[in-house]
């Protein structure tokens, strides 16, 4: 037992607890191990103390340092479960799809690699039953809006790494980029909309909101100027029925998040780009017979991605 967070055994065994819990996650998405790509049985965690602001995966390992960012708190990774969550990710695709092969690298495999490890982790937080509850009750069921959900990689009650409800489309980069993680923006957004798309058809179907309020949220959901009216029509709605705006959720949780462990099988020493993603999502959503294929059109047309 801890006497308290205090005690330096806490952050190593709350990083062992994170990166456990994101492979119980994604091995019941996958519906088997996850392989390590470096072929041994364990993988080593590294906490590196404040001497290291990073977090990230190599050939058997995991080191985890500090934020040092000077306007903020001195704070561990090893206590963020979006950080540990998101490099188990990269290693979720090394195991699954495959390390890069020189004839098939291009930049939206780097892309793809932080999009998949971002979502990897939002879709491990959202297994947590307080952090769904806490969302759902201070979003009154609207997921459009800034929450500990889309927050990815949070280092603060107003700071994180990245926002998975974000407005970024490819022609941004047409130019070209420098950073993996800004070039991954648009996918990570093609599928987060995706979630939302899922989710609010839930919520019709099962009576929930109306199909206006859902045409309305999915065409105006990313301006401000709409979010007041969008957030007021939840606000009627929510308390109707709490428990099955959660179940909601936790379906389109889960549809997504078998279509991503299909995508990972289906790119497995393939060459990645944001297409295949798309066709891969496409063939998912044949497979079971969903009927989402139009959202997925209209979602990766909106980011350009393709164009």
């Amino acid at each position: 037992l801890f006497r308290s967070p205090n005690d330096p055994s806490f952050d190593q065994a709350h990083a062992y607890a994170c990166v456990r819990l994101a492979l119980d996650v994604w091995e019941g998405y996958l519906g088997r191990a996850v392989p390590w790509h470096f072929g041994r049985r364990m993988l080593e965690i590294g906490l590196l103390g404040q001497t290291y602001d990073n977090g990230e995966v190599g050939w058997g390992w995991l080191e985890l340092g500090w934020d040092l960012s000077p306007d903020r708190p001195p704070h561990a990774f090893a206590r963020n479960l979006d950080v540990i969550a998101h490099e188990v990710g990269h290693l979720i695709v090394y195991g699954i799809v495959g390390e890069p092969n020189p004839d098939r690298l291009n930049a939206e495999y780097a892309g793809f690699h932080e999009s998949f490890a971002d979502l990897a982790a939002l879709l491990v937080a959202a297994h947590l039953d307080p952090v769904v509850d806490q969302v759902m009750q201070r979003a009154r069921g609207n997921l459009y809006g800034a929450n500990e959900l889309n927050r990815l990689g949070e280092l603060s009650s107003t700071t994180q790494i990245r926002i998975a409800a974000n407005a970024t489309k490819m022609s941004e980069f047409a130019y070209g980029w420098i950073d993996e993680h800004d070039l991954s923006e648009p996918l990570t957004g093609a599928v987060f909309d995706l979630l939302l798309d899922i989710y609010q058809a839930n919520l019709v179907q099962r009576g929930l909101i109306p199909r206006a309020l859902a045409d309305f949220a999915d065409q105006r959901g990313h301006l401000r100027a709409f979010a007041p009216s969008i957030q007021a029509e939840y606000d009627r709605c929510y308390p109707r029925a709490p428990g099955e705006f959660r179940r909601a959720f936790a379906d389109a949780r889960d549809r997504l998040g078998g279509w991503l462990a299909h995508i990972l099988t289906r790119l497995r020493h393939r060459r990645v780009t944001y297409l295949s993603v798309r066709e891969a999502l496409l063939e998912a959503d044949r497979i079971q017979r969903s009927g989402f294929s139009p959202q997925i059109d209209a979602s990766f047309a909106w980011r350009e991605i393709g164009a």
